[in-house]
């Protein structure tokens, strides 16, 4: 007879502790406003965090967007697996997958970047990496998941 896991919840007080620890590991200010999605990217039954970091708006955010964040859930707290600036949501969560992790995709008004476009974000191993350049053609019926919009 097989032994069910039980995996321990991680909830928002987890993802609020890794955020200010984060803020306070690159001098930003521990008042940073942001929202955030929990959703599992590689199939372990733990919910990674996908924070969208916007106040305060010098530190976070410029006409090019804002920051997203993206923590590795363990079954004792979060890692950072990646921190990109100029995103706009909506934002995707794709059903495509690279390294066992879920691509994630994100608009870009092309200041930030080479050119306006969907950019990917895509896992190499040890996280996520600087965006596929454009054009790269994204369709929402590959989106396994919309967030913030």
């Amino acid at each position: 007879m097989g032994h069910e896991q039980i995996l321990p919840s991680l909830d928002s007080g987890d993802v609020k502790s890794a955020m200010y620890a984060y803020f306070e590991q690159v001098n930003a200010p521990t008042f940073s406003q942001y929202d955030f999605v929990r959703i599992d990217l590689n199939g372990d039954h733990l919910k990674e965090a996908l924070v969208y970091v916007a106040i305060p708006y010098g530190r976070w955010c410029d006409t090019r967007g804002c920051s997203l964040i993206i923590l590795r859930a363990h079954l004792n707290g979060f890692s950072l697996i990646g921190r990109f600036e100029g995103v706009r949501t909506p934002f995707y969560v794709s059903k495509k997958t690279s390294g066992g992790w879920h691509d994630i995709a994100f608009e870009s008004n092309g200041q930030l970047y080479e050119e306006a476009g969907t950019y990917i974000l895509r896992f190499d191993g040890k996280g996520y990496s600087r965006p596929l350049e454009p054009p790269y053609v994204f369709s929402r019926e590959l989106a396994k998941t919309i967030l913030l919009p």
